[in-house]
C-alpha cells in the first residue's frame, strides 16, 4: 500500500515540477485586441515598440520573450490561466532595430515588421494588417 502512495507522490512532483511550464502557451498577433506596432526614434536607434491586450479569456500575460536568431527577432507573448498578483492581458515591449532585418510574432511566426518592402508589392489582402517597414537614412 505504501508504494501506491509512494508512486502517486512522486508523479505529483514530476508533474508539477516539471508541468508548470506547460501552462504557458504562446500569444498569437491574431488573438491581440488593439494591438500597435510603432516606431519611436531614441538616441541609441529606431526602437520598435510592439503592444496589445490578450483577448483570451481567463488567460493573463506571464512574460515576453524576444528571441533572435542571426538578424531575425522572434517575439512570444506568453500567457497563463493562473492569474498571480499584478498580471494582467496587456503587454509592451521595445525592440532596438540596428541589427535586425525581420520580426515575427507568435509560435506561427507572422511578419510584423521588415527592414526593407518586398520587391515586388503584394496586395493588401482582406484582413490582413499592413507590415511596418522602416527604410534607413543615409
Amino acid at each position: 500500500m505504501s508504494n501506491i502512495y509512494f508512486g502517486a507522490l512522486t508523479a505529483a512532483m514530476l508533474l508539477l515540477t516539471g508541468g508548470c511550464s506547460s501552462f504557458y502557451q504562446s500569444l498569437e498577433f491574431r488573438e491581440l485586441a488593439a494591438p500597435e506596432v510603432r516606431f519611436v526614434h531614441y538616441s541609441d536607434g529606431p526602437t520598435l515598440k510592439i503592444s496589445g491586450t490578450c483577448t483570451r479569456a481567463g488567460y493573463v500575460v506571464e512574460k515576453v520573450l524576444q528571441i533572435r536568431e542571426g538578424r531575425t527577432l522572434l517575439v512570444k507573448v506568453m500567457i497563463s490561466p493562473f492569474s498571480r498578483d499584478g498580471a494582467g492581458t496587456a503587454f509592451e515591449t521595445e525592440i532596438v532595430l540596428d541589427e535586425l532585418d525581420f520580426v515575427y510574432f507568435g509560435e506561427r511566426r507572422e511578419l510584423i515588421w521588415r527592414r526593407y518592402p518586398d520587391r515586388a508589392p503584394a496586395e493588401t489582402l482582406p484582413g490582413k494588417r499592413p507590415v511596418p517597414v522602416f527604410v534607413p537614412e543615409e
